[in-house]
């Protein structure tokens, strides 16, 4: 009875790790193809990082006192109620 007992848990033990040592593979081909992917997406978006935007040259708006003729309301935050916006 023992030595069943012992076989069945031997049995157990070894589903157990050949499972594990299965998921093992699997997370390690997932990190691998991530580690791809990763090294893919640096390689085309630095590149891109040293490319001027077509924005770039633009003032910021939020840091002048630019007047919005339509709202009467400056980026500052300021209410302008004179006509011409000085």
């Amino acid at each position: 009875m023992k030595d069943k007992v012992m076989e069945a848990t031997l049995e157990k033990l070894m589903k157990t790790i050949i499972k594990q040592r299965d998921e093992m593979i699997m997370l390690r081909s997932m990190n691998q193809r991530m580690e791809q992917l990763s090294t893919n997406v640096n390689e085309y978006t630095i590149p891109m990082l040293d490319q001027q935007t077509s924005e770039s040259h633009h003032t910021d708006i939020s840091t002048d006192k630019y007047n919005d003729g339509h709202s009467n309301m400056s980026t500052d935050g300021h209410i302008n109620f004179t006509k011409n916006g000085a």
